[in-house]
């Protein structure tokens, strides 16, 4: 939980992805080989990219 919350501030504050968070400490911590932990984060940005899409679709707000 805290690291999503820090990921999140620094997203905010920064406009840097969470990703520049999230990577080193799924490959550090977590013991997670690179390419999965990168693989990881986009999809997280697909997923909230996607749901994004669609209430702004539901909405008419395109």
């Amino acid at each position: 939980m805290l690291i999503g919350f820090l990921a999140g501030m620094v997203s905010g504050f920064f406009s840097a992805g969470g990703g520049l968070l999230l990577v080193p400490y799924m490959s550090s911590i977590l013991k997670m080989e690179e390419v999965k932990a990168r693989a990881t984060t986009i999809f997280c940005i697909f997923l909230l990219v996607f749901t994004s899409r669609l209430l702004l679709f539901r909405a008419k707000l395109y």
